[in-house]
């Protein structure tokens, strides 16, 4: 769908790689620029899901002549990703400014902390400090609770997500109009959007704390229960109908007016449980496969790992390594227009260098030259 789109992505951590695997499931050309030095950091080179199906290639944006190498690039280019600090691009010369005077057309999208500008542009930060400053973290834990933190980051790729549909439209604009943009992410921002039911809540006079709102503890009917053998059990039946097919698959009818009263909810919730707490997981996932009622087996992470229907629908999928080995990955669950596809290939660290670099139109002299100055590195 996104066949002829091609993305330079300058990005480490989690955000802008997420970001660029979207596309790239979706047919764009993705490049990742990886400096020298990050075969022994931790980034996003680390996660298969993440660097399946792009291209890579070594090269030292410091130098001079990488930065030459970056703007020969550019000119294959319709958007370029990133998340460094703000200023950090500017400092090395391939900011947004520099680009677009290069290329009038290109989409430069930079995902930060903060966004570029104001007074926490130059704080860094990670997924538990975005739900933080956004509120969001306080809407996950109660005031009588141990703090938990998620172990899903939600602000990373809600950042990621967001600078993906972003970059769609101003390429799509750039097309008609020739003009290039620059995408000011903020992941503080992004995981804040997310809270749409939490606002609504909060302007209606509703609970909207954590354990307190109608989808966040305060109802016994929307909530999270233990079976006999410890596992969980995903309890929805918030709308009437459920929660009467609830009770009366539980023989608990004598529960049903009560189901939105506030002063009644500790009383719900512990016949709930008791009566949760009398089968084991497999015996209630039996039993709700013939009750409508909003009830799913919480499935433990390696047993979602092999859901046949997460298979089946394109959230799991097999990409092939360098060394020919199939590995499981994570991928975008959007329809497509012809038969889905598979994960793709992870290619190795540099395995691209010399075919990019010959692409725009460097010598196999000059390719010898830059490795020999380690401006790139390639893997043979």
């Amino acid at each position: 769908m996104l066949s002829g789109l091609t993305i330079l992505d300058l990005s480490r951590l989690m955000p802008g790689p997420f970001c660029t695997m979207l596309l790239a499931d979706l047919g764009a050309r993705v490049i990742v620029i990886e400096s020298p030095s990050e075969a022994t950091d931790v980034t996003a080179t680390a996660f298969p899901s993440l660097q399946r199906g792009k291209e890579r290639m070594v090269l030292n944006l410091k130098s001079v002549a990488g930065r030459e190498v970056f703007f020969r690039l550019l000119h294959l280019a319709d958007a370029v990703v990133e998340g460094f600090r703000p200023g950090t691009m500017a400092r090395l010369g391939i900011d947004y400014a520099a680009a677009v005077r290069v290329k009038p057309s290109i989409v430069y999208a930079s995902i930060t902390s903060y966004g570029q500008d104001g007074p926490n542009a130059h704080l860094g930060g990670h997924d538990v400090n975005f739900l933080a400053r956004s509120g969001i973290l306080d809407l996950m834990v109660p005031e009588d609770a141990d703090p938990t933190i998620p172990a899903v980051q939600f602000a990373d790729t809600s950042g990621a997500m967001m600078a993906a549909i972003s970059l769609m439209a101003a390429v799509r604009h750039a097309e008609r109009t020739g003009e290039g943009r620059h995408l000011d992410i903020s992941m503080a921002d992004t995981v804040l959007s997310l809270a749409v039911t939490s606002l609504t809540f909060r302007q209606n006079g509703w609970p909207y704390e954590a354990g307190q709102s109608l989808v966040g503890g305060g109802l016994a009917c929307y909530g999270a229960y233990r079976t006999k053998d410890g596992r969980l059990l995903g309890v929805g039946a918030l709308e009437a109908h459920f929660f009467r097919n609830l009770c009366t698959a539980l023989a608990l009818e004598e529960l049903i007016p009560h189901q939105y009263s506030g002063p009644k909810q500790p009383e719900l919730r512990a016949k709930l449980e008791s009566v949760f707490y009398q089968r084991t997981y497999d015996q209630w996932v039996e039993f709700f496969a013939n009750h409508d009622a909003c009830v799913t087996g919480a499935l433990r992470f390696h047993e979602a790992l092999a859901d046949p229907e997460l298979l089946r629908r394109g959230a799991l999928r097999t990409a092939t390594d360098a060394g020919g080995h199939g590995r499981q990955v994570l991928g975008a669950p959007v329809p497509y227009p012809t038969e889905r596809p598979e994960g793709g290939t992870i290619a190795k660290r540099g395995q691209q260098t010399v075919q990019l670099l010959k692409e725009v139109g460097y010598s196999a002299t000059e390719i010898d030259t830059l490795a020999a100055d380690e401006v790139v590195a390639a893997t043979r």
